[in-house]
């Protein structure tokens, strides 16, 4: 897929985890995955990032969201999008909130 469709991607899973509802049928049908996959992929694309660290950030507050991230390392990841984003306030909160939470 093209950074511009992963983009939109994380995007929408960021809107639709806002939804209670849905953090768990996304941390069931491999949203989660999605976005982790998208970040590795595109790591140097800030929007993305912005995008999918959002989405994880309000999805590491889901036990059923959680567990996907520790099993998939999804920390591992969020580390390193910090580490390529080092200068960016908003990719440094949701990394912290996310690792704090999972």
């Amino acid at each position: 897929l093209s950074c511009e469709i992963e983009r939109i991607g994380c995007g929408l899973l960021w809107s639709l985890s806002m939804m209670v509802e849905n953090q768990p049928l996304i941390a069931e049908k491999e949203g989660i995955e999605a976005i982790l996959n998208a970040q590795l992929r595109y790591k140097s694309d800030l929007e993305l990032q912005i995008m999918g660290m959002g989405a994880l950030k309000v999805l590491s507050f889901d036990p059923r969201a959680k567990k996907v991230m520790r099993r998939k390392f999804g920390t591992d990841v969020v580390a390193l999008i910090m580490n390529e984003h080092t200068f960016d306030a908003t990719i440094q909160s949701d990394g912290c909130v996310i690792i704090g939470n999972c």
